[in-house]
């Protein structure tokens, strides 16, 4: 058979294709077969009559699209093999253009897989991801250990602050007058105006145990409906003042917190540590660099039909997720502040983003001819076994060919950062600049 081929810029194509006279006649004698119980001639019992007879009568076209569609498939794999390409959904006859003594002629319309032509993806400009920890991060991450360890100590006569926490007994009316919660006994609540609960806890600064405090609180437009009201009022009895108590860092906090008996053997493990999470962050803000370098310089054919099916994907993800939260979807988009066009917008966004990432790497690594050898895979399915506490055999049973090649897919996606980062520009600093 003889098929042509015309890519659209939207990722699908149009293939004419042809099934030839002999094989079309061998379809139409099967949907005749399939349907001739279905007509009524006069003279002849249900499914006796002739194929000629009853196109006679019902017009000669009356078994063509079941021939065609009995025909169809084969015609079509051959299509794909002569023109190499790579379908991706359903393809769909658009045309019937000819029907006449040597076949019929279709046209076909199919989503391909998407494609990718590189451009410059060596020489991005990333910062060096080697830095020393400075005295001022690890005394920062000293600190946060202080203030994980501080006690909190009840204080008498004495103002709440910033930084306090205060133990009230809460009770919530709407604008009327009336309750809608019942009162929240001890509710700790610590008086933090940039956190969570700024609302709240800015009106207990300058409170003392066994005050009385009173505050009116706005209700954003979205949840109206929800609490019935635009306006809450809170009635707290304060029953504590909690003052927090930081530990100094000296030996004595160092044995208590750690196996170290030392503040220097401490600090010298903790920069370690600190140091590899650095590198780690940097070298991995690096390769995000690299990688959007060469997604920049890339140009995509990506099919609409493949990013709604991603996107439609992901949605079914997500909304299984919210539902073993106990959420369900119309709660998530009123949180979110999103319509339903705007969360498929942005599902078919992320898709799009998807995609472009499996075809760039697996077209980077083809260019590069970047592979994993067989002391490669064995080495990552050792590390993948100790992480899940398993020997090799067993993970390969937990999870089957097509989870262990899963796992060696982002093996090698490692390889395809790791030659990107080889072959970037390594600079002390990048200074952003507005445009």
């Amino acid at each position: 058979m003889s098929a042509t081929i015309e890519k659209q810029e939207n990722g699908n194509a149009t293939l004419k294709v042809k099934i030839e006279k002999e094989q079309f006649d061998q379809a139409l004698n099967k949907a005749y077969q399939k349907n001739k119980y279905r007509y009524t001639i006069p003279g002849f019992r249900k499914g006796k009559a002739p194929r000629k007879i009853i196109e006679a009568h019902y017009g000669k076209d009356v078994f063509t699209d079941d021939a065609i569609e009995i025909a169809f498939p084969d015609v079509f794999q051959k299509a794909v093999e002569e023109l190499d390409i790579q379908p991706v959904g359903q393809p769909a006859v658009t045309k019937i253009d000819e029907v006449g003594p040597e076949g019929v002629t279709l046209t076909v319309d199919v989503p391909l897989a998407p494609e990718v032509k590189l451009g410059d993806y060596k020489g991005a400009k990333v910062e060096k991801f080697d830095k020393e920890v400075t005295d001022e991060e690890l005394n920062t991450e000293i600190d946060k250990l202080r203030d994980q360890n501080a006690r909190m100590n009840s204080v008498e006569d004495t103002e709440a602050k910033v930084g306090d926490s205060v133990v009230v007994d809460l009770t919530t009316y709407n604008k009327d007058g009336e309750k809608i919660e019942e009162e929240a006994k001890n509710e700790t609540i610590t008086l933090n105006p940039e956190g969570q609960n700024d609302v709240i806890s800015k009106h207990f600064v300058g409170a003392k145990a066994g005050d009385e405090v009173k505050f009116d609180v706005p209700v954003p437009q979205e949840y109206h409906d929800q609490f019935g009201t635009d306006q809450l009022t809170y009635q707290a009895k304060v029953n504590e003042v909690l003052q927090k108590e930081v530990p100094e860092f000296d030996d004595d906090f160092v044995m208590d917190i750690s196996e170290f008996d030392t503040v220097d053997e401490f600090k010298n493990d903790l920069k370690k540590s600190l140091q590899e999470k650095k590198t780690a962050q940097l070298r991995n803000e690096a390769a995000n660099k690299a990688f959007q370098f060469a997604r920049d310089n890339a140009e995509f054919t990506i099919s609409e039909y493949l990013i709604e099916d991603e996107a439609r994907s992901q949605l079914n993800n997500m909304v299984r997720g919210l539902k073993n939260q106990g959420i369900e979807l119309d709660q998530y988009m009123q949180i979110m502040g999103m319509t339903q066009d705007q969360l498929v917008e942005d599902a078919k966004r992320n898709a799009r983003a998807a995609i472009e990432t499996e075809v760039l790497f697996d077209e980077i690594a083809k260019a590069e001819e970047i592979v994993l050898d067989e002391e490669e895979k064995n080495a990552k399915l050792e590390e993948y076994a100790k992480q899940y506490e398993k020997t090799v055999d067993e993970l390969k049973e937990l999870l089957g060919d097509q989870g262990v090649e899963y796992m060696l897919v982002g093996a090698l996606r490692d390889k395809v950062i790791d030659y990107l980062l080889d072959n970037a520009e390594i600079v002390e600093e990048i200074v952003e600049t507005e445009e």
